[in-house]
């Protein structure tokens, strides 16, 4: 316990230090990947707070103990849009009393070097930056015997391309956490006014560019109409520009694949017979928050992930229709539904476990988190009835995450909703 206090206390000197550091990383975040102050500021006010509380909400570790034996460590390996979240993936694998080392995205050079001033003085023996390249770093990671666990925050693809390696290897887990295409989905009792509201919260956070964020808008065709046009009314009234601006809602995307795939997809729509409602405008990095109308399973914006700002609604006829569009994807991270006599229905069709559970094969048509007429996943709420996935922490089915384990002679699949903190920790005197 009192080791556990100590490690608590020195988080919430980290949340302090984020906050006095706050100017510089917001700066350095508008730099290397266009945040806003917005969304940066709003961040880092809410990390801090988590770090200091996070001796009341790691009770439960009490009686367990590091995944980690003298001389290993968890390897983490984050995407440009972690950055400023790197510090409660560290809190969490840090609270059983592990060693990590952090591999940041090349994309975020001037905050990792930020966060490592900030970490290291704090941490000198428990957290250790490294700025080899990803693929070197990953390659390292799965041959290296004193790296106990890999968490890894990529594509599927990159993360399927380690299987070989992670079957090969002896008493290693490996965490996946990947992308999302995630359906909002408006019944036709729903309260479309405020769901297009919550949608333009949930949507255009952090630029459209969070694995969470609705993507695949799927509307009853009796509120079609009234909900299209005031999502799109409030989507036009925001702000796009520096984002250094304390006004700017939607900053730029990083960087130029981001602008082709964008690119790609809207033209793919239009030639398919969809419907630009709202933006489609391109300024070199800045991308107006698009909305395409008229979509269909076959455009390629509905068949991967757009991380960006846009997204695509389609109309549907019946609640059956609704969650096999919904199912229908490689992507299973988290799914949101507005209204109340079906809703039911479509969670229990939906949601998966309540928690990680081994299984045969990758499961398609499946969440790890979901929402209940509200905007954003928050635990509280969410249905916590039987069906209904709990958004602990991190997802997902499908190709949006995964857990392998190399147990001896066993490789393991997992999927499901799981936190870093529990699965990087074992009870008290189980054999590491």
């Amino acid at each position: 316990m009192g080791r556990l206090k100590e490690r608590a206390e020195k988080l919430s000197q980290i949340g302090k230090e984020l906050i006095r550091r706050k100017e510089d990383i917001v700066r350095a975040m508008a730099r290397n990947v266009g945040m806003t102050r917005q969304d940066c500021e709003k961040d880092l006010a809410f990390i801090s707070t988590v770090l200091g509380r996070i001796g009341a909400i790691s009770r439960h570790l009490v009686n367990r103990q590091p995944i980690c034996r003298e001389g290993e460590e968890v390897a983490l390996v984050l995407s440009y849009n972690i950055s400023n979240f790197t510090s409660m993936h560290l809190a969490r694998l840090l609270m059983p009393g592990n060693r990590v080392r952090v591999r940041l995205s090349s994309q975020a050079p001037e905050v990792a070097r930020l966060l490592e001033e900030i970490w290291s003085p704090v941490f000198p023996e428990d957290v250790r930056f490294d700025f080899r390249h990803a693929k070197e770093f990953m390659e390292w990671s799965l041959s290296e015997k004193s790296v106990r666990a890999i968490i890894l925050f990529a594509s599927d693809a990159a993360a399927l391309s380690y299987e070989p390696a992670m079957r090969a290897s002896s008493n290693k887990k490996f965490l996946f956490e990947g992308p999302g295409n995630d359906p909002y989905i408006l019944l036709e009792d729903a309260d479309y006014e405020k769901a297009a509201s919550a949608l333009v919260a949930a949507k255009w956070v952090y630029s459209g560019q969070a694995c969470w964020s609705p993507e695949r808008i799927y509307v009853h065709e009796s509120i079609h109409d009234e909900f299209t046009e005031a999502f799109v009314a409030a989507t036009q009234a925001l702000t796009v520009g520096d984002p250094l601006d304390p006004a700017t809602q939607i900053g730029p995307v990083p960087n130029e694949l981001a602008v082709r795939r964008i690119k790609t997809q809207v033209d793919d729509a239009v030639k398919k017979g969809g419907r630009v409602l709202a933006g489609g405008d391109i300024n070199g990095f800045l991308i107006k928050p698009t909305i395409i109308d008229r979509a269909s399973p076959d455009m390629i914006g509905m068949r991967h992930e757009t991380f960006g700002p846009l997204c695509f609604v389609q109309s549907f006829s019946s609640p059956d229709e609704a969650i096999e569009l919904a199912g229908n994807d490689k992507y299973g991270l988290h799914f949101t539904v507005w209204g109340w006599r079906d809703v039911g229905k479509v969670v229990c069709a939906l949601a998966g476990e309540n928690y990680l559970h081994e299984v045969d094969d990758f499961i398609f048509g499946k969440f790890g988190m979901l929402t209940v007429n509200a905007p954003i996943p928050f635990p509280e709420r969410s249905l916590k009835s039987k069906g209904a996935a709990r958004p602990i922490g991190l997802r997902g089915y499908g190709y949006s995450g995964w857990v392998w384990e190399a147990i001896g002679d066993r490789f393991i699949l997992k999927q499901g909703p799981r936190a870093f903190d529990q699965e990087t920790s074992l009870p008290l005197g189980a054999k590491c």
